[in-house]
């Protein structure tokens, strides 16, 4: 009877075994699963975050396009503007007004209009007229 009890007592020391070893492979199957979905989830959301950096970064680079085109544009304004105000003031002015920053002595010299070419040197009517080459 003893060894009877005991044989009974081992099967059901294996069955339990049996039924936690299966119970345990769930549990860590069951783990496994959340813990790709998570990991899913957190790629996501750095690629979210990544695709939103890249769009602020491209949105800044944009601003600082049109800023400094807008910029190039205020300097060209500039420029046209400082074109336009030398010719108009050495119209106005009398050739014997020997104030003018324009103004030049010798008689072939003042014949010519601000810009001109002179023996292959540019000249310019003011130093904000001149531009680097770019």
């Amino acid at each position: 009877a003893e060894r009877l009890d005991a044989e009974r007592r081992e099967a059901e020391r294996r069955e339990f075994e049996k039924r936690e070893a299966k119970r345990l492979e769930a549990e860590r199957r069951k783990f496994e699963k959340q813990e790709a979905k998570r990991l899913e989830a957190e790629k996501r959301e750095a690629e979210k975050r990544e695709a939103e950096r890249a769009r602020w970064a491209e949105q800044q680079i944009e601003m600082v396009r049109a800023e400094r085109q807008r910029a190039r544009a205020e300097e060209q304004s500039a420029r046209d503007q400082a074109h336009q105000r030398p010719n108009e003031q050495q119209r106005a002015q009398s050739p014997a007004d020997a104030s003018s920053p324009t103004h030049v002595s010798s008689p072939e010299h003042r014949m010519q209009s601000p810009g001109d070419t002179v023996s292959g040197s540019e000249s310019y009517s003011s130093a904000e007229d001149y531009q680097e080459p770019q």
